[in-house]
């Protein structure tokens, strides 16, 4: 069957996350982005990410990591789809904590927290 007229253009129904302590290691941040390319990772909610001078650092800069705050950031958000419109929420991130709105089909809020243990 051939498609006529105009095509709608699909959107994505699902959203596959994952989350990860990184526990600030540069080979686990390597691991996590082959898990995102295998996996078919949409959204990472990352603790304790690797940093490099101060700043978060990833492996490709195909993906967009969201993080706030100065100084040692222990949360992030890394979206490795492009076709999400998420944007970041300052008045409820910091250092320990990332807040994204994700725009689509529906609205819905993604966060990433590190938690101390006590």
């Amino acid at each position: 069957m051939t498609p006529t007229g105009n095509m709608r253009e699909q959107r994505k129904t699902q959203v596959k996350c994952n989350q990860i302590n990184l526990q600030h290691s540069r080979t686990a941040t390597n691991n996590l982005m082959q898990i995102i390319v295998t996996e078919n990772i949409d959204i990472a909610l990352v603790q304790e990410p690797y940093l490099y001078q101060g700043k978060i650092k990833v492996v490709t800069r195909k993906y967009i990591t969201y993080s706030y705050g100065d100084g040692k950031r222990r949360a992030a958000i890394i979206i490795a789809d492009n076709t999400i419109d998420a944007f970041l929420i300052t008045q409820y991130s910091d250092n320990g904590t990332a807040l994204l709105e994700i725009k689509g089909n529906e609205r819905f809020y993604s966060a990433s927290i590190y938690m101390d243990y006590y």
